[in-house]
């Protein structure tokens, strides 16, 4: 009984740990989100010259560094704590600067939006030319997912005669998302017509949500949200005539009707993609950056759980909840995924008793636990390197649990066999922890084991060769 107990406590505990490779995700500062003195939505800056710091591709410490003891404001941004949460959630994040610029695929700019799983435009306070939002939108529907984050109507923050609300609006995220910022004529200005104040609120506790006790943004895996945190938002208004997928999750407190106006978040699929809105890009303030910025802290108010939404959100935007991030390929043969090669590994490595002679020229893997043997009380930590020498190539992974001569495989868990498709470039490399937790009182289990594939999608071989480590319990 004792052994069966434990099995169920395992499966619980990893469950909803989807294995899909880490999303590399872009946040976009070429639209000036930190412009004026109450914005500052970027991960990473440096010098402040006057009213505006100036963001960073790659943040500094170096993300290969953060761990769980790093403070979030030894990155100078009031997204950091948002950055480096999605860091230890096994994500890689680059910014693209005001002087960068939107591409897909063009391969020849190492920032093209193929590289990136997940593109973050933070109120943007400067119109994006047709070229870039058509980079946008393809990007999208072949399978990138997007969060567009809105602000209140007038919000011009750089006074040139456009806010936010303008610029989703001239990118059309109506008709092709069914999402609509709402702002009146007028409201950018120096006299706003009085309906302006209908797209410019607060919320201390927005607590209106969806009756689904499964939303993926109120109860994820990074905790269920019991209020959200709104400082000086605007309106979502839906359009499911023009997207029938579009989805609210958030109305504002007095909506009782939870119609399709008076919306505080909502989400759609594009093609492939999947897009997320929030009327708000205070939500995701921590309160630090630029010293000149007036911030507050929303990220974890003790009366909100914004940093809970933001992680979900982040979760199910990095296809991170059963379904594999889709293969875009129109820069097949290059990529600047980075890899923290050199950096310390969770735990202590131990010897696998699997095979050791991996031929050259093909993905490698090598999964390992920091012990083999645990107590009551001990920490469990499993953790993976995939590295890969040959030609760049879509692979199906297996990584399995075996527990009392039952399997259990990723990324559902389940004894259904099951596996993640995954797009491995030529001189591809990371090294992550998988996941941990402290292991119960589960009384002597020998024999239990994780095995690790990769098998060609097309006639089923193996490829590479395979890993696997044994542990116990006393």
């Amino acid at each position: 009984m004792r052994r069966l107990v434990f099995i169920a406590f395992f499966m619980v505990t990893i469950f909803g740990v989807n294995h899909t490779d880490a999303a590399r995700w872009l946040f976009c500062a070429k639209c000036l989100p930190n412009a004026g003195l109450r914005a500052d939505w970027v991960i990473d800056a440096i010098n402040f010259p006057g009213t505006m710091s100036e963001a960073v591709r790659f943040p500094d410490p170096d993300q290969c560094d953060v761990g769980a003891d790093t403070p979030e404001d030894a990155w100078m941004g009031a997204y950091s704590s948002w950055g480096m949460e999605l860091v230890r959630a096994g994500h890689w994040v680059e910014t693209i600067t005001r002087y960068g610029r939107l591409t897909y695929g063009d391969c020849s700019h190492d920032q093209d939006l193929s590289f990136y799983d997940v593109l973050v435009i933070p109120e943007p306070q400067m119109p994006y030319p047709q070229h870039e939002i058509d980079a946008i939108l393809n990007f999208v529907y072949d399978g990138g997912s997007l969060f567009i984050i809105g602000n209140h109507c007038g919000s011009d923050r750089n006074f040139s005669g456009t806010d936010s609300c303008m610029v989703f609006a001239a990118m059309d995220t109506a008709m092709h998302f069914g999402i609509e910022f709402e702002t009146y004529d007028g409201c950018v200005g120096p006299n706003p017509p009085p309906e302006c104040s209908a797209c410019s609120w607060n919320e201390i506790r927005n607590t209106n949500f969806v009756d689904d006790p499964d939303d993926p943004f109120l109860y994820g895996p990074f905790g269920d949200v019991e209020a959200i945190k709104f400082n000086a938002a605007t309106n979502i208004i839906i359009h499911p005539e023009n997207n029938p997928s579009v989805r609210v999750h958030a109305w504002r407190n007095h909506a009782t009707s939870q119609g399709l106006i008076d919306i505080t978040l909502a989400s759609a699929y594009f093609g492939q993609g999947r897009v997320a809105a929030i009327g708000d890009s205070a939500p995701a303030d921590d309160g630090t950056g630029d010293p000149d910025c007036f911030l507050h802290n929303s990220w974890d108010y003790p009366t909100s759980n914004n940093d809970h939404l933001f992680m979900n959100i982040s979760h199910w935007l990095s296809h991170r909840d059963g379904e594999p991030i889709p293969t875009r390929t129109p820069c097949p043969n290059h990529t600047p995924w980075p890899a923290c090669q050199g950096t310390a590994t969770p735990g202590a490595p131990t010897s696998t008793p699997g095979p050791t002679n991996t031929p050259l020229n093909v993905p490698f893997i090598d999964i390992h636990t920091n012990q083999l043997v645990y107590r009551s009380g001990d920490t469990f930590v499993l953790t993976e390197d995939i590295s890969n020498t040959g030609p760049t190539r879509i692979l199906n992974y297996f990584l399995a649990l075996e527990v009392a001569g039952m399997f259990f495989f990723s990324p559902s868990w389940t004894e259904n066999i099951d596996w993640i498709n995954m797009y491995v470039f030529e001189g591809y490399h990371h090294s992550k922890e998988i996941f941990s937790f402290v292991w119960p009182d589960a009384g002597s289990i020998m024999g239990m084991r994780f095995w690790a594939v990769f098998t060609d999608p097309g006639t089923g071989q193996m490829v590479g060769d395979f890993d696997m480590i044994e542990f116990s319990a006393v």
